[in-house]
């Protein structure tokens, strides 16, 4: 068995599938936390073995997860030319702490340009997952390791914000997360769900 973070969600697409048939539910992503520094560098070799295999195994694009920079998690950054998406493996990224790399998503664009986007170098998607940490932690005070009301309390959304993956000019789409507790662990968040609410 695979470590945390260290996977990947085995029947995702079918899982998604089944969901999308219900609502506009193709547009969901699995992001792991990921711990800024040795973690995200062993972490992105793990990511790039999965993509290896998708692109062998299931018709994958050959550039999956690869940028103009490279390859690795990505954040963007507005220059005097526009925004581009930069390595986000510097000082900002190491301050943070933590990285929520998107390593599934789009099951109608398999190998989607927008995988290794780290939500949480973008400040609406970074409060709203804190918030959701800090309601577990919280929850975790009042009802210890019981699984009591574990899915009930803490999942967030976003204010509108800009989808890039559409290449939205204007923040006309809200963002849900769910947390995901290891099973051996209630309360403490170690990655997200997410599915975009378009407008």
């Amino acid at each position: 068995a695979s470590e945390w973070p260290f996977v990947t969600m085995k029947g995702y697409e079918t899982i998604v599938d089944v969901l999308s048939r219900s609502g506009s539910h193709d547009n969901m992503g699995f992001a792991p936390i990921v711990q800024a520094g040795e973690e995200q560098s062993n972490w992105e070799d793990f990511a790039y073995d999965y993509f290896d295999t998708r692109i062998s195994n299931d018709g994958w694009p050959d550039m999956t997860g690869i940028n103009k920079f490279g390859r690795g998690i990505w954040r963007m950054k507005k220059t005097e030319n526009g925004t581009v998406r930069i390595p986000d493996n510097d000082d900002v990224t190491l301050e943070r702490g933590i990285l929520t790399p998107i390593i599934q998503c789009c099951v109608d664009n398999p190998g989607d340009p927008i995988l290794l986007f780290n939500l949480y170098s973008e400040r609406v998607r970074r409060e709203t997952m804190n918030g959701i940490i800090e309601c577990s932690k919280t929850m975790r005070q009042s009802f210890g390791q019981t699984q009591e009301n574990l899915y009930e309390s803490c999942w967030g959304m976003t204010e509108f914000v800009r989808i890039i993956r559409f290449n939205q000019v204007q923040a006309s789409s809200s963002i849900m997360f769910a947390p995901i507790y290891p099973a051996d662990a209630p309360w403490e968040v170690s990655g997200f769900i997410l599915a975009i609410g378009l407008v």
